[in-house]
């Protein structure tokens, strides 16, 4: 038998081999992946079953699409449907609410600054206060998205907070209208000399473009 008979014979050998092998592969691959699925199911059902008491199916996924992430690297994050509404706000360069930037510390919503021609500046509001209550109602162990939810809100209503000033050991309470928030984007711009600029540019917003011409 020559080698052209051989190779006709041995190609669909191989052919039929490889297609077999691939398919049983891609089988078990796929029930190792629906083996993962159902896992994760199963605990969903068994927390829902058998928790003291009721769950939030849709806050425990999001906190189990967190888990996942945190596993690969710092840049890798889950922007979940509410926070992109905030990052799109951010982008067009302005949003209705009262106007301060803030961080949880230690459950407190601590004021890191009022933002310039905000609302809560022309109330007095100053960076280290920390806020206790929103609406009357107790803010202290409230998330980054809870303070974002009960802060921001159409221009023109209203909003009342219960302020602690550590640095004289006072309470305050403030009512505050809520208006639109532009958010400067260029800190500094100024002229070197005749012929060079110096601009900081903290971010890039839609606004960017005509903040840098003016």
């Amino acid at each position: 038998m020559n080698n052209s008979k051989i190779l006709w014979i041995t190609l669909p050998v191989i052919l039929l081999i490889g297609i077999y092998l691939g398919t049983k592969l891609s089988l078990e691959m796929d029930s190792d992946e629906n083996d993962s699925i159902q896992k994760v199911k199963d605990i969903l059902n068994y927390a829902d079953d058998y928790y003291y008491k009721d769950i939030d199916r849709e806050e425990l996924i999001e906190y189990a699409i967190n888990g996942m992430l945190e596993g690969l690297d710092p840049h890798s994050i889950y922007i979940s449907a509410e926070e992109q509404v905030g990052i799109n706000e951010q982008f067009r360069g302005n949003f209705d609410g009262i106007g301060v930037e803030f961080q949880i510390i230690n459950d407190s919503i601590t004021v890191v600054s009022s933002i310039a021609g905000s609302p809560s500046e022309a109330v007095g509001i100053l960076p280290g206060d920390r806020i206790l209550e929103i609406d009357n109602k107790n803010s202290v162990g409230f998330t980054n998205r809870q303070v974002v939810s009960a802060l921001r809100g159409d221009k023109g209503t209203l909003v009342t907070l219960k302020v602690y000033r550590p640095i004289i050991n006072k309470i305050f309470d403030f009512s505050i209208i809520r208006d639109e928030i532009p958010l400067k984007t260029i800190d500094v711009a100024l002229m070197v000399n005749d012929s060079i600029g110096y601009v900081i540019l903290s971010k890039f917003v839609n606004t960017s473009f005509n903040e840098m011409k003016s």
